[in-house]
């Protein structure tokens, strides 16, 4: 069963990924090897893959510009079919987010220009999933809108700790496997968004499926189709707890 109604509610903003072999020490300076933008934030990062799997999803987040970088990232949901009516837009400049991924594939982030930011909100919405970090809602928040029968099921990510998938018949914690990371940008957000756009009716398969997503990003960089996640997650062992 594939959910209805899937708000990836969350950061919105461009990505500018450097590729370093480590961090430089206090007063040192260092190249980057490489170095790209794409658009990212939870939000996006989750409902881009969504889509990729042909499934209907809305964004909602902080509010973004309409400078360049705001346009960027408006072109970038238009072109994926990611429906962003609510989304606010004005004319405050879109916040960034520097990352640095060193030569292990740990990643080192920088944010800026999230301060005054407006937020969606999400009022009068009954969901059957929402995906959320844990940087933008407490656990305790989360779970009044359980209670309150607002969402169904809510997916809390973060960027350094398992997801906890929240419902009320419990919590489950989300671990992923071990494997080589080449960039771990989005891993978390593929094994959200796995779990959205296909529900929780088989719990633990989708879990698998779920983990094997974020590995396939984490690992290889590439964008995680239905039939590598499926090979993938053969390899999965998941324990709920």
């Amino acid at each position: 069963m594939s959910f209805k109604n899937i708000l990836c509610f969350g950061t919105l903003n461009p990505d500018l990924i450097y590729f370093v072999d480590e961090l430089p020490n206090k007063g040192d300076d260092i190249r980057s090897l490489n170095s790209s933008i794409r658009p990212g934030g939870t939000a996006i990062n989750c409902s881009e893959l969504i889509s990729l799997w042909d499934k209907s999803v809305h964004i909602r987040g902080n509010s973004i510009g309409s400078d360049p970088m705001g346009k960027y990232l408006v072109d970038y949901l238009k072109e994926n079919n990611i429906n962003f009516d609510g989304l606010i837009i004005n004319q405050s400049l879109t916040p960034t987010c520097s990352i640095f991924v060193d030569s292990s594939g740990e990643r080192t982030i920088v944010s800026s220009g999230y301060e005054g930011l407006e937020w969606s909100n999400f009022e009068n919405f009954k969901l059957d999933f929402l995906i959320v970090s844990k940087d933008e809602i407490s656990v305790d928040e989360a779970n009044n809108l359980i209670d309150s029968k607002t969402v169904k099921y809510i997916l809390l990510t973060s960027s350094n700790l398992p997801a906890r998938l929240l419902s009320a018949e419990g919590a489950i914690e989300i671990v992923p496997p071990d494997f080589k990371t080449i960039n771990s940008n989005g891993a978390g957000d593929a094994t959200a968004a796995y779990i959205a756009a296909f529900g929780v009716n088989d719990l633990i398969p989708n879990i698998k499926k779920a983990c094997a997503a974020g590995a396939i990003v984490a690992g290889t960089n590439d964008k995680p189709t239905v039939e590598k996640i499926e090979e993938i997650s053969q390899l999965v062992d998941v324990n709920p707890r």
